[in-house]
């Protein structure tokens, strides 16, 4: 009997762990290419939605860059256009400025020549009178008052246009109701003056044309017409303005008819009972001052406004500025027309105004049309044209006069 050990059992439990451990990693080597190849396929799918994913991302963007270039293109022209616009609008607004700044230019240069020749003018003149350091203090001081004085008449004209204005927009009538305005309180040499000059109502109101042209044929019945206007005006003003805080605003137009009418009715009878001569040339002239929109333009605008004795004023200048045109016209048309003046005077005045009766010359030489109603026309063009070019001359005077007294300063 053998005494060795039996090794057998041994050696088969070794082969069956080796064979165990060659499955094992055998079976770990699968799995682990079995990871690897899924690990492969997922990275290769999830590369492929990249991919996609990044060229649908490109696709955006590049849509989205060309939206944004279109964009600003359009952008770009809408500001390039507005620039233009605003170029074209500052290019005329700065060639307006231009021509505005060189014609004050111009003007500036203009004055300072003309200041400059009268500062040489007054030079050359003290120079050639020599006069004393007081003569000249004293030249200075009268020069200076009268530039103030200048000034002052000035300012206070303005002020005076500024009230006027407002007057007579405050004065204004609305649905037939007179708006309380405050009338210009001017003084009555001021008055007086308007009335027969500045505001003369003939010839630069032009009011009461009709009788104006028709009854101007001669002198004489100018006059009277214009006696008989006067004290109609005198009259209904004086009236008017004694009665004014009584009359209702609403029926104050049908109540200065009714004044006026009662009043030309009582002149008309006198008229017609002492001057016969002269009634009959009138005619219905003497009858339409009730009409005349002299009279009632003076008791609208300053009689239902004043007192008694500032209306009467107002009257008086305005019959009387009226009258001398109405024997200017009739004197200028009776001499032209007719070679005569003042023929019918003693009808007017009396027997004592015979002797004004003329025959200047002979029928062969007159102009009929002077008597005609075109005639009429022409000499009334004739007197407010004589009228405008003295106002003038007299405003251009006080202006030069008031510079080179400035520039004396």
């Amino acid at each position: 009997m053998s005494t060795e050990p039996n090794n057998a059992p041994v050696a088969e439990e070794q082969d069956a762990k080796a064979a165990a451990k060659a499955r094992a990693i055998e079976r770990a080597r699968e799995l682990a290419a079995k990871r690897r190849a899924e690990k492969e396929a997922d990275q290769a799918t999830s590369n492929e939605q990249d991919n996609e994913a990044k060229a649908a991302a490109k696709a955006r963007a590049i849509e989205r860059a060309r939206e944004l270039a279109a964009k600003r293109r359009a952008e770009k022209e809408a500001d390039q256009a507005a620039s233009n616009e605003q170029d074209d609008e500052a290019k005329a607004a700065a060639k307006a400025r231009a021509i505005e700044r060189a014609r004050e230019l111009a003007s500036q240069r203009k004055a300072e020549k003309e200041a400059d020749q009268a500062a040489d003018q007054t030079n050359a003149q003290n120079e050639a009178a020599s006069a004393s350091e007081d003569d000249k203090a004293a030249a200075k001081a009268q020069a200076i008052a009268r530039a103030r004085e200048l000034a002052a008449k000035r300012k206070a004209q303005q002020a005076q246009e500024q009230q006027e204005e407002q007057s007579s927009a405050s004065t204004g009538t609305v649905e037939g109701v007179l708006k309380p305005g405050k009338p210009k309180q001017s003084s009555l040499f001021e008055i007086f003056l308007k009335g027969i000059w500045k505001d003369n109502p003939g010839l630069c109101q032009l009011l009461g044309m009709c009788p104006l042209l028709a009854v101007t044929t001669s002198a004489a019945n100018a006059l009277g017409l214009g006696i008989a206007t006067i004290l109609v005006l005198m009259l209904s003003s004086s009236m008017i303005a004694l009665i004014r805080r009584l009359i209702v605003p609403e029926v104050r137009i049908p109540i200065y008819v009714i004044i006026i009418a009662a009043l030309v009715t009582v002149v008309r009878f006198e008229v017609e009972a002492n001057f016969p001569a002269l009634y009959q040339q009138l005619g219905i002239y003497l009858s339409l001052i009730a009409t005349n929109c002299i009279i009632m333009g003076r008791a609208e605008a300053f009689a239902g406004h004043n007192g008694v004795i500032r209306s009467l004023v107002d009257a008086i200048a305005s019959g009387i500025g009226f009258t001398l045109v109405l024997f200017a016209l009739g004197s200028i048309r009776e001499i032209v027309g007719n070679g005569t003046w003042l023929v019918g005077a003693s009808d007017l005045l009396g027997s004592w105004a015979a002797g004004w009766e003329m025959q200047l010359y002979g029928s062969d030489y007159t102009l009929l049309i002077a008597i005609l109603p075109p005639g009429g026309f022409f000499v009334l063009a004739i007197l407010i044209a004589a009228k405008n070019a003295l106002d003038g001359r007299a405003q251009r005077k006080a202006e030069r006069k008031a510079r080179i007294d400035v520039m004396r300063i």
